[in-house]
């Protein structure tokens, strides 16, 4: 941003709030960075702020002072002229003083870490396909890893509304202190259905939340939906159920020859009821 031959720059995904003043001269520019909190009545004059900073409410900032990364103005406080802010520093008082280094802002020291591992997509064809987390090749090479498997048209939503294509497919694996108590953790998903794109994230909140599969188990599900084959998938972990159970995790191979088999079982059940 440059005014009246002034330059103020705000760096990405920065919170400036409310009431606060952000001035510059022609020889000292504001400069604020990334990730920064400036609370309510803030005044920054010709100062640059490094990258998540937090800048309290109702303080005073002023020409050629240098904040760095991390540091922490608490609020009320003046910072005079020229005064330069260690990184992950607290400042207080007034006149500003150094009351503590190798503080840092609460989002330095514990850093949100960004994880792709429960995020879902979704193919919309027909049916729709939606997966989360490791498939189940993938979950051949995690010891103790399980899968529980249940075809569409075991589950009466679909079979009410002619949409029996598919499965569901839920991977649980065990936690370090626990084993599979409570069912295991879950670790992915793949489902192709009708709807899903909606179904898939069930899984995908329960792998946010670290959750065990016995608590989609537990969880009540309106009946007859589509959601319902998550928890009819999910109660394989606990013992037989539909005459079902949770299986070791097994190669891609493994899985094609396993599938053939029940493909064939199902076949020879589907003559016999004709």
């Amino acid at each position: 941003m440059f005014t009246r031959g002034c330059h103020i720059e705000v760096g990405a995904r920065t919170s400036v709030q409310d009431g606060t003043v952000v001035h510059c001269t022609h020889d000292w520019p504001t400069l604020i960075g990334a990730e920064c909190v400036v609370g309510h009545n803030a005044h920054l004059e010709g100062c640059v702020v490094g990258d998540r900073c937090l800048i309290g409410s109702g303080s005073i900032t002023l020409n050629r002072v240098t904040v760095g990364a991390g540091a922490i103005v608490a609020a009320a406080c003046l910072v005079p002229e020229g005064f330069e802010v260690p990184p992950g520093a607290l400042v207080a008082g007034v006149p500003a003083k150094i009351k503590k280094t190798g503080v840092a802002a609460p989002w330095i020291q514990n850093p949100a870490v960004h994880s792709t591992a429960a995020i879902p997509w979704v193919v919309f064809t027909d049916p729709e396909v939606a997966q989360v987390g490791i498939t189940g090749d993938q979950a051949a090479g995690v010891r103790g890893a399980r899968v529980a498997h249940l075809p569409m048209r075991e589950v009466d939503r679909a079979i009410t509304a002619g949409r029996t294509d598919g499965f569901v497919t839920i991977i649980a694996g065990p936690r370090r202190a626990t084993g599979n108590l409570g069912g295991g953790r879950v670790l992915g998903a793949t489902i192709a259905a009708s709807h899903a794109g909606e179904m898939i994230a069930e899984i995908a909140l329960a792998m946010r939340a670290a959750m065990f599969t016995g608590r989609l188990a537990q969880t009540t599900h309106p009946y007859p939906t589509w959601s319902l084959a998550i928890q009819q998938a999910a109660a394989q972990f606990f013992g037989e159920y539909g005459g079902r159970t949770a299986r070791p995790a097994l190669s891609l191979g493994s899985q094609f020859q396993q599938g053939l088999l029940d493909d064939l079982g199902q076949r020879r059940v589907d003559v016999e009821d004709s």
